[in-house]
């Protein structure tokens, strides 16, 4: 015991040495203060990045190596790249690796902080290397740096304060000099006790009213503005709270980021089964997911489905299957992945993209009526009939079977054809199948929104695949002739079409013409058909933008949040669970090792005094009681045993005194007992008679 508090003396009497020197502050008031110093009179906020645990996405190891990610929050701000590999003992800044085209660097900053502003420090040789950087704290954008960045040095003030844990830096890069990541510090500050504001530069609190706080106290006589609270209303309301005295609960925010202080929206969206800016409404019945954005399947008697996964709660309605109940029967794939699904039937496992264009309104230009050849082209819907065969069969002499359409043959007003798919698609590719051609060559031009792709159409070609260069969203697909090509005669103004195929990607697929699969998105959510984003964070084990990237070593759990524990020999933990394989460190203990044996043995001692306290609680309590009844003499009472109802009284005229006999209605036949037939009381009670007094039984009950 003596020894404990020895070190503890040692311990506290270290910390009081350290505490007489004070830190230096810069001139905006920032100080990155250690163990070994104090924040002067004239510091407002402290950095808390300093000295935390950091990684980076990828390491530059060619002819210059860079130093760990740790290098960036260890205070120095000289901006000169000093590779590990040439200063062992004083390297300096990040470089990331070739090749990483989505690089990042993170600090964790320990726990959660109220950040006010964030000082990031580039390399003095590559400022370029900085532009359209993004800044998030938990998942949350702050800042985007310009696309046109020229400084070397970058301030972000918050005008709100930001809770969170974790700083990162990342950006989108193409090959070449600019694709790599070079950070030589980043200092994240939160205002020291007495600031607050942005810059940390304000003593009074967030009054209400714009009213004054007191000279002194600095307390808010008028209460505090919504979203803060404390004496003098400098502090922001606690994680998950909000409004006027932060009285209001956040909502169901997603990705468990915290509503916002003041007005409680979730800046992120809700998570699956809740919509509005506040997150609290369930979603409208027949709609789940995200946002609600999603509309329910076919569940039987178009019951409404689970807000939350889009499950119907019994079987599906004929014709579809699925937990969802929005598959049906499965359709067969082309050789290139393409399907053309209808209502009575879903994708094979094989199929990426599905046509969305198949069987939906056509317009086009005119209909040709050549009746001196007896072709007569049937109307624009036979192009999205979903009939492949390029030969064309005019309606005038196979009305019963026509194929192909034709379209204004000998009209200069620009024939064209169009589809209008019902909304918005993201269009992944476009197919045309055209008939024959005896011509040289046509060039079709296809509008997507505001995109225009051109198509060259030759006469050895039947299919003809738009090559696109990014996936397009639209509601309408037009075709037409390209101009500026030079048209031979007459006929060549004409436009012929037997099947328009417009692609977009089936859950799992993304990207042009659907050849990028989905990452491990939470719960087998599909990823954006644009982006590949996971809307849904991703699954235990993955990370990323798109949840395709394993979590680093050290990390574990969905989107690599977690932190392993003491595995021993310094093993990496199992990136899912994040268990051991093999085994703990020494005074280790858990699946995870993250328990230490000290604080179970603590535990079960707790809990096993807390146990043995409630038992005697509970048996003085019931000693007491019933003592108290023993001596109370209830009329209600018979022996302090049971209270019991007279149920009907039975009166017995002896002489001149009327007599009051209880009727005990737990015995079957229902005795009636007088103050001489004791024995009787005794056998249902179950006291023995010798401990009766005449005073325990009932006399004269009125």
């Amino acid at each position: 015991m003596w020894q404990s508090m020895a070190w503890l003396w040692l311990l506290v009497a270290a910390r009081l040495e350290v505490q007489g020197h004070t830190c230096t502050c810069e001139a905006t008031g920032g100080c990155n203060f250690t163990e070994a110093c104090v924040p002067a009179d004239n510091c407002r906020k402290g950095n808390v990045a300093l000295g935390k645990a950091a990684r980076l996405s990828s390491v530059y190891d060619t002819n210059e190596v860079s130093g760990p990610a740790c290098l960036a929050v260890n205070g120095n701000r000289d901006e000169t790249f000093r590779p590990i590999n040439q200063f062992p003992d004083s390297p300096n800044c990040v470089h990331t690796g070739y090749g990483d085209l989505s690089p990042f660097w993170e600090v964790d900053l320990g726990q959660d902080f109220l950040i006010t502003s964030i000082t990031v420090i580039g390399r003095n040789t590559q400022i370029t290397r900085m532009r359209s950087m993004k800044l998030n704290v938990d998942n949350q954008e702050i800042y985007t740096f310009p696309s046109d960045n020229a400084l070397l040095k970058t301030e972000i003030s918050l005008p709100v304060p930001v809770r969170g844990r974790r700083v990162r830096l990342s950006k989108k890069s193409q090959a070449g000099n600019d694709m790599f990541l070079n950070l030589c510090e980043v200092q994240v500050w939160e205002c020291v006790e007495g600031y607050f504001g942005p810059d940390c530069n304000k003593t009074c609190g967030a009054c209400r009213y714009n009213s004054v706080c007191d000279t002194v106290t600095k307390a808010c006589p008028a209460g505090c503005e919504s979203g803060w609270q404390g004496p003098r209303c400098d502090q922001t309301c606690a994680a998950g709270t909000y409004g006027r005295d932060c009285k209001l609960q956040c909502g169901h925010c997603r990705r468990s980021v915290h509503c916002d202080h003041v007005n409680g929206t979730c800046k992120l969206g809700c998570v699956d089964g809740f919509q509005g800016k506040l997150c609290r409404q369930v979603c409208d019945e027949g709609y789940f997911g995200p946002n609600c954005s999603r509309k329910c399947g076919g569940c039987k008697n178009n019951a409404p489905c689970d807000t939350e996964t889009g499950n119907c709660p019994d079987d599906c309605d004929t014709g579809w299957q699925g937990s969802r109940c929005d598959q049906s029967q499965t359709c067969s794939c082309e050789v290139t992945g393409g399907c053309n699904f209808t209502e009575s039937c879903i994708p094979a496992g094989n199929c990426r993209k599905r046509n969305v264009a198949l069987g939906r309104t056509a317009t086009m230009g005119s209909v040709p009526d050549d009746s001196n050849l007896n072709e007569t082209s049937g109307p624009a819907c036979l192009a999205v009939n979903g009939n492949s065969d390029v030969t064309y069969s005019p309606f005038s002499r196979f009305p019963a079977s026509p194929n192909c359409v034709h379209i204004a043959s000998g009209n200069f007003s620009s024939p064209f054809w169009e589809v209008d798919l019902g909304q918005e698609f993201p269009i992944a590719a476009v197919t045309l199948m055209v008939p024959p051609l005896d011509r040289l060559f046509r060039v079709y031009s296809i509008l997507l929104g505001s995109h225009i792709e051109e198509i060259y159409i030759r006469n050895a070609a039947a299919r003809q695949d738009a090559r696109l260069d990014k996936v397009i969203v639209s509601h309408k697909v037009r075709l037409s002739l390209a101009k500026g090509y030079g048209y031979f005669d007459v006929e060549d103004l004409s436009l012929s079409l037997c099947e328009v195929q417009v692609w977009v990607c089936v859950d799992g697929y993304f990207g042009i013409n659907c050849n990028k699969k989905c990452g491990a998105c939470r719960n087998n959510w599909t990823c954006d058909a644009v982006t590949g984003y996971c809307p849904a964070n991703c699954e235990p084990g993955w990370q990323g933008f798109r949840c395709d990237q394993t979590c680093a070593e050290g990390y574990f759990g969905p989107d690599c949040a977690k932190t392993c524990g003491s595995c021993k020999n310094s093993s990496v933990c199992d990136s899912i669970l994040g268990n051991c394989p093999a085994g703990c460190e020494s005074g280790w203990r858990g699946p995870t090792c993250n328990q230490t044996e000290e604080n179970e043995n603590l535990t079960a001692l707790v809990a096993g005094l807390a146990v043995g306290g409630i038992v005697m609680f509970i048996v003085v309590a019931v000693g007491i009681f019933w003592r108290c009844k023993l001596s109370s003499g209830s009329d209600d009472v018979v022996a302090g045993y049971s209270s019991r109802q007279i149920e009907s009284p039975v009166y017995d005229n002896q002489g001149d005194e009327q007599r009051v006999y209880e009727v005990i209605s737990n015995t079957p036949e229902g005795v009636y007992e007088d103050i001489a037939q004791r024995e009787v009381i005794d056998k249902h009670l179950r006291r023995p008679a010798e401990d009766m007094d005449t005073n325990d039984v009932y006399v004269n009950i009125v």
